[in-house]
């Protein structure tokens, strides 16, 4: 089944959803659905696995973060050989699943749904599943700690299918903003209409959207889909690859306006994780000329995706097929078969022999559990670079002035793309979204907000014994100082305020890695057994990409299995 390029599935507003990106961003334009709907699951047999974690209360949860908990997975993959010997070396299969699925987040879920018939296994080195598409509940407002909308696909699509299957095409709503951006001087609305700037930004910004526009429709070049790189828009596609966004741009519209430049460069920041001047101008024009199709969000955000797959399989697959708290540390590949071996919540080693490996892990975990990995996959992975990303969300008594899903702030504008460690630190949350924008009115609000760390060395930062208690430290100095008063809120409505800390979950889309060809290698299976469905394969950090991957490989990994099955029946 061929993957849908990003053009494809926003060519037509349907009453599906897919695609989940990894960040908020601020374009959109759409009216609203006329009816919500309620969280997804809230009786769900999946409690102590969900993706949304309801177990919290509605009292403050304590000094601490959500999201990623590396300390475990360091221990173990970073001393693979004294934890073996420790218990004793690699113990033979106690059991056989044609297919196990290495990493529960978005792109193993996924995974394994389309391969339900082949009964996998999914293991999940976390406690939940949903790897950075998980969510939290409050008051009954489920929302996102990772991802936080998506975008409506076109009618019939693969995506689309999906989304009715997992019963989730009505339980969106339309976004209805344009643009609502925050400076130091005041609000700005409808910001990409031009209406409200000088005259020169205005035309600049103009011609902007109508080139980005044309993109989107494909009026000017093929639409820039890094799943479609094998076809004939490859050639257009590594030509934009090979320069970064800010020069591509800067051809096409001139020396950017500081309000323009400031919008762009935090988008690239809360997006990708990386200044304008890092990502590639295909990587780029595919996130921004995407903005202006219909946007929509889930109660949630796309943890309610994970949740509803998280659900389906655990209906549909054998018991105990879904297991968290299973950290994988090796796998090879022996004849005919492949060998999976991970250490379970009782710290045992437990070895599972397949017919088949999908590797929706991180790239730099394949490198090290693969055992016999090839030098130009170990090259290939060496050129991909992580970044980290903070989601808080505070818990607010009553409701906010703004109507708008999405608040994009930008402060004096010093955001130019010179120094983005000091210019990100600076401006510290650069958007603030809605969480319960789709569940309608309570009483009660959840604002969640987005801290990029668009640099190298963050990700320790965020690491040492302290990082907690400076990073609330400075999300409250902005909430009481610059948020709360934009939304209409005072600082006594603060009930709490929960942060996710994600270390490396994004790849950053540099330019130059599809033109050099580093993306095919990291796309190639190994040794026929072992294939790789995650969205750092192109790399692109959206959750259509890690949909599309699925999609892509799930029919080759099928036929890899029964030809395999065919094998032994004749043996």
């Amino acid at each position: 089944m061929a993957t849908l390029s990003r053009r494809e599935l926003l060519s037509l507003i349907s009453k599906t959803s897919c695609a989940v990106y990894a960040s908020p961003m601020i374009f959109g334009g759409c009216s609203p659905l006329t009816q919500l709907f309620p969280a997804l699951g809230s009786h769900s047999v999946l409690s102590s696995l969900s993706p949304i974690d309801r177990s919290l209360g509605d009292g403050p949860v304590g000094a601490e973060f959500f999201g990623d908990t590396p300390s475990k997975a360091h221990s173990l993959l970073w001393n693979k050989a004294r934890v073996l010997d420790e218990r004793g070396g690699m113990p033979k299969p106690s059991e056989y699943r044609p297919i196990v699925v290495v990493g529960g987040g978005m792109s193993g879920l996924t995974s394994a749904y389309l391969l339900r018939d082949q009964a996998p296994i999914v293991l999940e080195q976390a406690s939940r599943l949903g790897g950075n598409s998980k969510g939290q509940s409050w008051r009954g407002i489920d929302y996102s700690i990772g991802a936080a909308y998506f975008c409506v696909p076109e009618a019939n699509s693969p995506t689309a299918r999906l989304f009715q299957e997992l019963g989730l095409s009505s339980r969106h709503r339309l976004t209805d903003d344009a643009g609502l951006v925050a400076t130091k001087s005041g609000l700005i609305r409808d910001f990409w209409s031009g209406a409200n700037l000088e005259e020169a930004e205005a035309k600049q910004v103009k011609r902007l959207v109508r080139y980005l526009k044309d993109i989107l429709e494909g009026k000017t070049l093929p639409f820039p889909d890094p799943s479609r790189i094998d076809s004939s828009a490859r050639k257009s596609f590594e030509f934009l690859d090979k320069s970064s966004l800010r020069r591509h741009l800067e051809r096409v519209v001139g020396p950017l306006s500081p309000t323009l430049g400031a919008i762009l460069e935090q988008y690239c920041w809360s997006s990708f994780a990386a200044s304008a001047s890092e990502i590639s101008a295909a990587s780029g024009l595919n996130f921004l000329a995407a903005e202006f199709g219909p946007i929509a969000t889930f109660p949630g955000g796309n943890s309610a995706v994970a949740e509803a797959l998280c659900e389906q399989l655990h209906a549909q697959l054998p018991p105990s097929s879904l297991r968290a708290n299973a950290t994988v540390i090796d796998v090879r590949v022996q004849g005919d078969t492949a060998l999976v071996s991970y250490i379970d919540s009782d710290g045992q080693i437990v070895t599972i022999e397949t017919s088949s490996v999908v590797m929706s892990c991180p790239k730099f975990v394949v490198a090290k559990i693969l055992n016999d990995i090839e030098p130009s996959r170990v090259s290939a992975i060496q050129e991909l670079e992580y970044r980290a990303y903070i989601v808080a969300n505070v818990l607010l008594k009553g409701t906010s002035s703004i109507s708008a899903y999405d608040l994009y702030l930008i402060g004096d504008k010093e955001a130019r793309g010179i120094n983005p460690q000091q210019e990100s630190a600076a401006r510290g949350v650069t958007d603030v979204v809605k969480a319960d924008y789709a569940q309608g009115a309570s009483g009660f609000s959840v604002l969640t907000l987005y801290r990029a760390y668009p640099y190298r060395g963050a990700r320790a930062q965020l690491l040492h014994d302290g990082a907690y208690q400076s990073v609330r430290t400075e999300m409250m100095d902005q909430l009481s100082g610059e948020i709360l008063p934009l939304c209409g809120f005072t600082p006594d409505a603060i009930q709490d305020l929960r942060i996710a800390r994600w270390g490396h979950p994004i790849a950053v889309s540099r330019a130059g890695l599809v033109s050099k060809g580093v993306s095919d290698i990291l796309r190639k299976p190994f040794r026929d057994r072992v294939f790789f469905v995650e969205q750092d394969n192109l790399p692109l950090p959206a959750i259509e990409t890690a949909l599309g991957e699925a999609f892509f490989w799930s029919d080759q990994i099928r036929a890899r299995v029964a030809n395999s099955h065919t094998i032994k029946h004749a043996k």
